[in-house]
């Protein structure tokens, strides 16, 4: 007589279903084991988590919000790990300051270099309490010739082909830039002076305006005669490179020869 697996069990004492010593089951398959939850990664970023990033992967000019869900007493500090001149890895604080709860605006921070960052949160004991990590990048360049934002160009118009203006007439120049592109990110007229590959802010340029949306024109009339370029920047706010240049225009007092 066959005994069913269920009754077979009753009468052992034992789960039909539970697994021999061998590795397998009453059927003689394998049985699959689960992984402990001791095991499993913490997802960065939770909502159990006590610090909230609104982004881990920046652009220079893109400002990063913190957001703190418990009220208290708290410490945030504000990290960058690099290398020294010895190839060393190193890590500096930049910053620190008492946040306030929820994703209130004053969370908010300007790295002003790229890099690797963290993010550290302390309780009023000095005890760290949570850590995040996130990165900034620097913008590529634009393409004006393929529409490729962010970038900027001198419309032809009075200038001549090989890119004189006289002096009094206007440099128009044209913008794009991507929809993430910072709100406080700036256009200026600059003299070239051939050793331009440091940081600028508005106060270095001849002229200067905000951006007003993702494209768009501004007029620049230089006074003085000179080479001159139009310069696209990320931020206001902080010493940057720009992240994208115009062709370079001569503007003089007069023609040699009146423009074609």
């Amino acid at each position: 007589m066959i005994i069913p697996a269920v009754l077979l069990g009753l009468l052992c004492g034992c789960p039909a279903d539970a697994p021999r010593e061998d590795g397998t089951d009453n059927q003689g398959g394998p049985v699959e084991t689960q992984p402990s939850e001791l095991e499993a990664p913490k997802p960065a970023n939770t909502d159990s988590s006590a610090l909230q990033l609104n982004a881990t992967e920046l652009k220079l000019g893109q400002r990063i919000q913190l957001s703190i869900p418990e009220s208290g007493s708290y410490l945030l500090k504000l990290l960058k790990t690099g290398q020294d001149a010895n190839g060393k890895v190193q890590t500096e604080e930049l910053d620190s300051f008492e946040p306030v709860s929820g994703p209130d605006s004053s969370n908010g921070w300007l790295p002003e270099s790229t890099g690797k960052f963290t993010v550290v949160l302390l309780d009023s004991s000095g005890t760290e309490l949570d850590r995040e990590k996130f990165s900034v990048a620097a913008w590529p360049k634009g393409d004006p010739v393929a529409q490729q934002p962010p970038f900027v160009s001198i419309n032809v118009g009075e200038v001549t082909e090989d890119m004189l203006l006289k002096v009094g007439l206007p440099i128009v120049a044209y913008f794009q830039v991507p929809d993430d592109f910072p709100h406080d990110s700036w256009i200026g007229l600059f003299r070239v002076d051939g050793n331009f590959e440091g940081s600028a802010t508005a106060d270095d340029a001849v002229e200067s305006a905000l951006l007003s949306g993702n494209k768009g024109q501004f007029t620049f009339f230089p006074k003085e005669p000179g080479r001159y370029v139009v310069r696209l920047f990320a931020s206001y706010e902080i010493p940057a490179s720009h992240v994208g240049d115009s062709q370079e225009i001569s503007v003089v007092l007069e023609y040699e020869q009146a423009p074609q």
